[in-house]
């Protein structure tokens, strides 16, 4: 590889609040000796221990220091979403870091879904697409607007069904009375991978959020992967100079 600013990363967030915690530390320190002489082509993402979310901010601050830019995350841990308050002491350190949250959902459990590979098919983009919208409705994006949220598998059904977000916002109080804008703008905030495999798909993302939001992405090495990557946006807007860029979205 030779393109800069790649990012490598592990999903911990479904284990137990112990032994994910020890995972997540073996996995980062491992992560960053190994990258530590390229740095000027590798970015890493941390995982964290979501089952005890004050040890994932305490683990996402301690990486942060050792020159991470975030963390890959789940969109939950259970019947919790990441955008619940049980998570806000993760967000709190996001948004002072203004680190990288990286939301990649695992396979969707749905006993229904079981047949036909629908578990990664549907059930992926479902995930980031309930997780994601939760990100939105609930007011958390302007909670916490120096954390930055980069969705997987360009932001799941997310920007194709971004209408009937916005007409439940004009036609339901509750849907639009923890927002401060539209929610079309809440979707401009956040970036996305192009892993969608459809020039249609990916121009309506880019339609939806603008080119400069959508980055490479490629999901390699599984099944399902896109590589080499397709070009995106300089991913330097999403990393580049971190805490130094100040507050802006």
């Amino acid at each position: 590889m030779t393109e800069p600013n790649r990012a490598a990363d592990v999903h911990t967030h479904f284990l137990p609040a112990e032994i994910g915690a020890q995972v997540a530390e073996v996995y980062n320190d491992a992560l960053r000796d190994l990258l530590a002489p390229h740095r000027e082509r590798f970015r890493p993402l941390a995982t964290l221990p979501l089952a005890d979310p004050v040890a994932a901010a305490r683990e996402l601050e301690r990486r942060m220091d050792e020159g991470f830019v975030g963390a890959i995350v789940g969109p939950g841990v259970g019947e919790a979403l990441i955008g619940d308050e049980a998570f806000w002491p993760v967000w709190e350190v996001a948004d002072a870091r203004r680190a990288v949250l990286f939301l990649h959902p695992l396979l969707h459990a749905d006993p229904r879904a079981a047949r036909l590979m629908l578990p990664n098919l549907v059930g992926v983009p479902w995930e980031t697409t309930l997780a994601a919208s939760h990100l939105v409705l609930s007011g958390l994006l302007d909670r916490y607007p120096g954390a930055r949220v980069l969705l997987a598998h360009g932001g799941g059904f997310l920007p194709y069904q971004i209408g009937r977000i916005e007409q439940g916002y004009d036609v339901w109080p509750q849907v639009r009375g923890r927002l401060q804008d539209r929610p079309t703008a809440y979707l401009r905030r956040m970036f996305y991978d192009n892993v969608l495999w459809s020039d249609a798909a990916l121009q309506c993302l880019i339609d939806v959020v603008g080119a400069g939001r959508v980055l490479a992405g490629s999901d390699f090495p599984f099944d399902l992967s896109a590589w080499p990557p397709r070009p995106g946006a300089d991913v330097s807007v999403l990393v580049g100079n971190g805490e130094r860029e100040g507050r802006s979205s």
